[in-house]
């Protein structure tokens, strides 16, 4: 699996940069799942996402603090900060993908997501630290 940026995640950072029709929120939401998720995926078709055993959705500031943007001969990117994630009191089992959406819940948009490479089992107590990003090509 490679990086995606959504479709509804391109459709929201253009009307958020563009028209105004979408205003950033106070946070994105890193999460980690089991999906096979393609660009046409909605926040809502992620099926495979860890619940209970200390899994939360880590919250990274819409700010500069949170998002960084640099650019190069091939793509623009946006690095949000690494958030590391670990399970208490019970397993969460396989996990091939981390994704970046608008909301703590299924209420939001699903904006990119990419490969935990490789992909990884988290038992009891296992850790798991997580950059995300978006990349823009410019060619």
């Amino acid at each position: 699996m490679a990086f995606i940026l959504h479709a509804e995640g391109g459709m929201y950072e253009a009307q958020a940069a563009y028209s105004e029709e979408q205003t950033p929120p106070e946070n994105f939401y890193l999460g980690l799942c089991n999906d096979a998720l393609v660009r046409a995926d909605a926040l809502a078709d992620i099926v495979a996402e860890p619940s209970g055993s200390g899994y939360a959705r880590q919250a990274i500031p819409s700010t500069a603090v949170g998002c960084v943007v640099s650019d190069d001969t091939t793509y623009t990117k946006t690095t949000f900060t690494e958030e590391t994630f670990t399970a208490s009191g019970g397993s969460w089992g396989s996990l091939n993908t981390w994704f970046l959406a608008t909301s703590i819940d299924g209420g939001g948009k699903l904006i990119a997501s990419g490969p935990i490479d490789p992909a990884r089992v988290i038992g009891d107590g296992d850790s798991i630290a997580v950059t995300a990003y978006i990349r823009r090509s410019t060619a």
